[in-house]
């Protein structure tokens, strides 16, 4: 079975320890996409470098994109061309 690659925004170590008790989890691959200190911690914030920095991991990453998770205030939505 091909493991789905799943990206989470400012991953923490607490989260995925959480999506590692998934009945499923076995079959994903999680990422993370942008560290806490550059999407949430950041003292200055730029949506547009935010933005372009997770569009070009997105681009670099040579498998398959399944999902994109954000439970940080991070509109996803404007990602759906890279999942």
């Amino acid at each position: 079975m091909m493991k789905r690659n799943i990206f989470v925004v400012a991953l923490e170590d607490k989260q995925r320890h959480a999506m590692e008790t998934l009945r499923e989890a076995k079959a994903l691959n999680i990422h993370e996409l942008l560290s806490v200190d550059t999407a949430v911690e950041a003292e200055e914030l730029s949506f547009n470098q935010l933005f372009e920095e997770t569009k070009a991991q997105l681009d670099s990453f040579s498998g398959s994109i399944d999902g994109i998770i954000a439970q940080w205030d991070f509109p996803t939505s404007v990602l759906s061309d890279h999942a």
